[in-house]
């Protein structure tokens, strides 16, 4: 569903709707058309306000057991791991934008509550979370003096993984109402008290299904 959707004919498992324009309260799909509904940063391009809408407009397309998945990412990291420099630099550079365009700053508290409201925590739903660094591991090497503590080594691999995809995901969602040409992990203040903090993200991963 696009305004300019993939080709039909280079994709034929692809099926596209061309839709002039989608929001909250114009939604043009038919009831009950889709098992499943993929949402990658719903957060990051609907207001608050028009997000339980949304969200009501998502359950009346989907068929009875059908499934919203949709990916949560907060702007902020987890506040006991957040130092004042970090918080200094993301207010600075990223709140007072979110703000501005009334943007919600807490989804992953407030989305469980807005899909039980419209129905969407039917019997089957989940949620799965996973925690990822502030700072790459290649950063923290290069920053290994500055802690004065040992770093702690990977287990395996996909510890490092799980941070490059968590970082790749905070900048697809958020990065667009940065304002600025570096980011968190080009200051070195900021780097420092990551690494002494031990500054991580949440996210989650919700399967959110429909009441049959």
């Amino acid at each position: 569903m696009s305004q300019s959707p993939l080709s039909h004919r280079l994709f034929p498992n692809v099926h596209p709707l061309s839709i002039p324009t989608v929001s909250a309260s114009n939604f043009p799909v038919a009831p009950q058309l889709f098992g499943a509904v993929h949402s990658l940063s719903l957060p990051s391009l609907v207001s608050s306000h028009d997000i339980p809408t949304m969200l009501k407009s998502i359950h009346r397309c989907l068929v009875p057991g059908g499934t919203l998945h949709i990916t949560l990412i907060d702007p902020m990291p987890v506040a006991s791991s957040l130092g004042p420099r970090m918080r200094a630099w993301l207010e600075e550079h990223l709140l007072l934008n979110l703000e501005r365009n009334f943007r919600c700053v807490n989804p992953g508290k407030l989305f469980p509550i807005w899909l039980a409201d419209c129905g969407l925590r039917a019997e089957g739903s989940t949620i799965t979370t996973a925690k990822f660094s502030a700072v790459p591991r290649e950063l923290n090497q290069e920053q290994r003096g500055l802690s004065g503590q040992p770093l702690p080594n990977d287990k395996d691999l996909k510890t490092e993984l799980r941070g490059v995809v968590g970082r790749m995901l905070w900048k697809e969602v958020w990065g667009s109402y940065i304002e600025v040409d570096t980011w968190w992990w080009d200051e070195p203040d900021c780097v420092e008290e990551c690494i002494k903090s031990g500054t991580h993200w949440e996210y989650s991963l919700i399967e959110a299904v429909k009441l049959t």
